[in-house]
């Protein structure tokens, strides 16, 4: 799988969301951090180019088909966002469900957040 980070910086909207147990590979539940263009890339490798989500991108027949839709109606501001979920192992060889969140911004759908669902 080509490994484009120019490519990655186009997909992504930013501030981009991600949980805190992707970055620092923790089970702190809950907390989001916020991360802009320039050290995106320096976590690109956990997120983008991690093994088993290569890995079920490239076994899915269809990876659009996997999309669930998800809106969220609480915020004064109403949004509607495509949700791209892949199982991985953690640390503990345990499943874990991650996430990518795919929202359209000014009729472009651009990659917003990472995260981890239990």
């Amino acid at each position: 799988m080509q490994r484009d980070t120019a490519k990655i910086l186009q997909l992504c909207a930013f501030p981009f969301r991600v949980t805190e147990e992707i970055l620092l590979n923790n089970r702190a539940i809950g907390k989001f951090y916020t991360l802009d263009s320039s050290n995106i890339m320096k976590y690109a490798s956990l997120m983008f180019f991690e093994k088993q989500f290569e890995e079920s991108l490239l076994t899915s027949i269809n990876p659009i088909e996997t999309l669930k839709l998800h809106g969220d109606f609480r915020e004064k501001h109403k949004t509607c966002c495509y949700e791209f979920f892949y199982l991985i192992k953690d640390m503990n060889a345990e499943n874990q469900m991650r996430s990518f969140s795919i929202t359209r911004i000014d009729s472009v759908y651009k990659v917003t957040m990472n995260w981890i669902e239990y």
